[in-house]
């Protein structure tokens, strides 16, 4: 008798302590159930009859060789900003509030960057088994099969870190990423990146409700369902011009149509374009504004700030 209260006394504390120890994982990171099987959520801005961000709001786009001092002493509205570049402070944050400013931290979740702080200097594509090749084009960055769960929480630490700083909402940058891996023959990359990009939304809305989702590019994926209500708006690079070249006539009108539709839910577009030329930039402004777009024109490397 003695024995089986024994035996009952340490199957209790048992129980007691696996229960604990599921609590406080849950505590610590996203619910990896997020990363595979994100559930329909409805966007904070769904049922409002106004937009966030009206087409007359001042956006700036700065991911280089900004700081506080910069910001407070120009006039925008919105600003996406690297979080690492800009090394922004939560008092920072809270002072440029303070100016009625908004800040939108970018964060790409379809290539690894080496100069961010999760990069291990023994990394290479093939190792960690979710790096893929180098993108030519951007010199340090890297594909990701970014469905692959250690890569998801990788993304989860930086987007938790935004949050807590008191950023106002994340800028997801390659998106388009699904497409490079489509074409290697991978059946459900577009997928993958919908469920990717929703539990995200998700995720953050669970710690701030009001906290602004904004992917980049790829706007053909409001098709799917579930993802327009998961994103509060959208960034497009590159419409009308890319560079000073006009925009393929047949590439537009399909980017138009999906990006009217964003507007017409009372979502935001951001159009960002890098035309130099005088009569290109006023054209480009003119027509993101007639679309209800908020624009802004900068060099590609996006690295200063531009009237």
């Amino acid at each position: 008798m003695k024995s089986k209260n024994i035996q009952f006394f340490y199957f209790f504390i048992g129980g007691l302590i696996i229960v604990f120890l599921l609590s406080f994982s849950s505590c610590i990171g996203p619910d990896d159930s997020l990363l595979k099987n994100p559930p329909n959520i409805k966007s904070s801005v769904k049922d409002i009859s106004e937009p966030v961000f009206k087409s007359g709001s001042k956006l700036i786009c700065v991911l280089q060789n900004i700081n506080y001092k910069m910001l407070s002493s120009n006039d925008f509205d919105i600003a996406v900003v690297d979080p690492d570049d800009s090394k922004l402070t939560k008092e920072n944050i809270f002072a440029l509030h303070t100016q009625n400013k908004i800040l939108i931290a970018y964060l790409s979740i379809g290539e690894a960057e080496n100069y961010r702080n999760y990069w291990q200097y023994y990394w290479e594509p093939g190792n960690p088994v979710f790096l893929d090749e180098e993108n030519l084009n951007w010199k340090g960055n890297f594909k990701v099969k970014y469905w692959y769960s250690d890569w998801q929480k990788i993304v989860f630490d930086s987007l938790l870190k935004i949050i807590d700083k008191g950023y106002d909402g994340v800028y997801l940058d390659v998106i388009d990423a699904y497409n490079y891996f489509d074409g290697r023959g991978y059946a459900d990359s577009r997928l993958h990146m919908v469920n990717f990009v929703m539990a995200i939304s998700k995720y953050a809305k669970n710690q701030n409700r009001n906290f602004l989702i904004v992917p980049q590019n790829a706007e053909e994926l409001i098709e799917e369902d579930g993802y327009l209500n998961a994103i509060d708006g959208v960034g497009r690079e590159s419409l009308w011009f890319l560079c000073d070249s006009l925009q393929a006539k047949d590439e537009l009108a399909i980017s138009l149509d999906y990006l009217n539709q964003i507007i017409e839910a009372n979502k935001f577009v951001f159009a960002i374009n890098y035309c130099q030329k005088e009569e290109n930039i006023e054209n480009f402004i003119t027509l993101a504004q007639q679309h209800g777009f908020i624009p802004y024109l900068g060099p590609r490397e996006l690295h200063i700030i531009c009237p």
